[in-house]
């Protein structure tokens, strides 16, 4: 398989808004979201759920987090979080307007992973499908200008 990376790295942010913190203690540690409401997030509609990671002590910790609502859209989690429904964990570009305007409020950071970049996974052969070189060849050609490594020229 080759990995080929699209776009920058990502990072991940638990968020809440200035007015559910104002009626619930601010978490100190990933270990006390299990006594907050998280919004949480399937995967393309499957059981599975968003998964919220923390390092603590150069540990990957996942809490199961709980909440009474639950999306498939990360937008939709933003929306949930800024009315102050609860706690919610995405992608920090989604979220950067809002923790900008002061509408969401970023929460655990020293505890947030790595940022990691989005990777598009395909079986190496000597025949790439002529689709699949077009769209290598947009990412390459679109990430160019802040970073012509992040998507090799296809070969």
């Amino acid at each position: 398989m080759v990995a080929v990376p699209l776009g920058p790295l990502q990072r991940r942010r638990v968020l809440a808004s200035p007015t559910y913190l104002d009626t619930h203690p601010t978490p100190k540690k990933p270990q006390d979201l299990m006594e907050h409401d998280c919004i949480r997030q399937r995967l393309s509609g499957r059981a599975r759920f968003f998964e919220w990671a923390f390092a603590v002590k150069k540990q990957r910790v996942t809490p199961d987090v709980s909440g009474r609502l639950v999306f498939d859209e990360m937008r939709a989690v933003l929306d949930a979080a800024r009315q102050g429904c609860g706690l919610a964990y995405v992608f920090e570009p989604f979220a950067a307007p809002h923790i900008r305007s002061g509408t969401l409020v970023p929460l655990l950071d020293k505890f947030s992973p790595p940022a990691e970049a989005f990777h598009l996974y395909y079986p190496a052969r000597s025949m790439m499908p002529g689709k699949l070189r077009a769209f290598l060849e947009f990412m390459r050609e679109t990430h160019a200008a802040r970073d012509t490594t992040l998507v090799p020229a296809p070969t």
